[in-house]
């Protein structure tokens, strides 16, 4: 779930495959419950309030290749066969996959689902009008540990998510295999301007 989750003094935003399932397990008070792109909902809400923004960010080739995953995975599930356990079939299903999204036409086309864990989304958080704090998703348990006290669980780790064996072709065939498709440059030209988003946020506001 995303939105904004406020604990204390503090509240925490992380967008789809950016530890927004984290913030959900912590139960924390979900303020704003919407991805609100012009952030209105959010600047309404922090006005005269002594509230401390936290927004936990993603690399974003790295939240793609889990947001990749989460939807290939699950489509498999459902129609009852097994993830490809070799590079070959996986630099097919990523050329199939790729185009079902409109890849090779330049450019993706994404359902709402789809859109919540892959679209672009950080250069929307130049519209929060208050200072804001930007963390790596990888540091969501330590930072929370160390700013609240209490131990929240790293949802990112995939090997919670998925068996042992499905667990290695994610990290292994699956990523080494997207740049054997034919498609990765049109993939990786079109991530580029969120990952210079990304650098420039950690660098400015981390």
């Amino acid at each position: 779930m995303s939105g904004w989750h406020q604990s204390g003094n503090y509240i925490f935003f992380a967008y789809g495959k950016c530890g927004s399932t984290s913030l959900e397990h912590l139960h924390f008070n979900n303020v704003i419950r919407d991805y609100d792109p012009d952030c209105e909902l959010i600047n309404n809400y922090l006005q005269d309030k002594n509230l401390n923004p936290v927004i936990f960010i993603r690399e974003p080739m790295d939240r793609f290749f889990s947001g990749m995953f989460h939807f290939i995975h699950a489509y498999s599930n459902r129609l009852n066969i097994q993830i490809p356990d070799t590079e070959k079939a996986w630099i097919n299903v990523w050329e199939v996959i790729l185009e079902l999204l409109n890849f090779d036409k330049g450019y993706p086309i994404f359902n709402d689902a789809e859109s919540y864990h892959l679209q672009h989304y950080l250069k929307n958080l130049k519209n929060i009008q208050k200072d804001f704090a930007v963390v790596d998703t990888r540091h969501i348990t330590p930072y929370i540990k160390n700013v609240l006290g209490i131990n929240a669980p790293n949802m990112l780790n995939s090997a919670d998510r998925y068996s042992s064996d499905e667990y290695k072709i994610y990290k292994h065939q699956f990523r080494t295999s997207f740049y054997k498709n034919k498609y990765k440059d049109i993939v990786i030209n079109w991530i580029q301007p969120e990952i210079d988003e990304y650098q420039k946020l950690l660098v400015e506001k981390g």
